[in-house]
Order: structure tokens, then sequence, then C-alpha cells
């Protein structure tokens, strides 16, 4: 199961996003706040249709870990990818996923993840999430 991610980042990838500070200013300036814990998001890269990005979760969260199977706090940094992804394609529209189908947890202690993201049908994305080693930690086959 998973799709490994051990090439970091992928060869021939460009970076879409390596402020991550920028980036979550932004998002505050069109009304969504997110305190420490919950701006996770490093890096983003895209390599034709596939995105790929990097999230660590806050080093005063890292102790929590073994309580979930995916952390809370990284697993919506992740969906910061979406949102970053959709508002480059759509203008300034911000949204927020509701669906899930297809979610599988591989394994769970991870504090820094990389996501491959790719378009699956015309409003909604797959996801792929490693461990810093490239190993398969989650996958979702479908978020709308």
């Amino acid at each position: 199961g998973g799709v490994v991610l051990e090439q970091w980042p992928p060869v021939g990838a460009e970076v879409v996003m390596s402020d991550p500070e920028g980036f979550y200013a932004g998002f505050v300036e069109r009304g969504f706040g997110y305190g420490p814990a919950f701006r996770g998001l490093e890096a983003v890269w895209r390599c034709g249709e596939e995105v790929f990005a990097q999230v660590r979760l806050p080093q005063e969260r890292v102790g929590e870990v073994e309580r979930f199977g995916v952390h809370p706090a990284l697993l919506d940094a992740v969906l910061h990818a979406v949102a970053l992804i959709a508002s480059e394609e759509d203008g300034e529209a911000v949204r927020v996923p509701f669906a899930w189908s297809g979610v599988r947890l591989h394994a769970s202690g991870a504090s820094v993840v990389r996501v491959r993201l790719t378009r699956v049908g015309s409003d909604a994305v797959a996801l792929e999430v490693a461990d810093a080693a490239g190993q398969p930690v989650v996958s979702i086959e479908s978020l709308a």
C-alpha cells in the first residue's frame, strides 16, 4: 500500500511556495487565522499535474504524535496545500474539503511528512502522505 516518496523534493519539481510566513499572512488577509500549531506547511512544489508539499509539526506538538494515527494539526496543514493549489487555479476562493473517501492509515507517529497531491476529477484530489524517509503514512483516494 501507499506510494513511496523517497526522492525529495521530486526531480524536476518547481517551487510554488517556500515562504510559510507570507503564505499564512495571505490566509489571514482572507479571514482564515491559524494558530502556531496549525502553521505546518513548509514548502510546496509542482511537477506537471502533480503537487508536492512538505509539512512539519511544530516542535512543541511533537510529543503528542503517539496519541493519534496522524496528528490533526499535521493533517490540517496538509490540507493547506490543497487550498493553495485550489486558490491558485480558481482565483481568491478558499475551499474547505468536506468529502473524504478511500482513507487508509499505513503508519502512525510521523511529525514531518511529504505529500503528493494528484487531481482526480474537477473538484477532488488524491493524497499520498509519507514520512521523512519516504515511507507511506496515509493515503486518501479522494478529497472533494
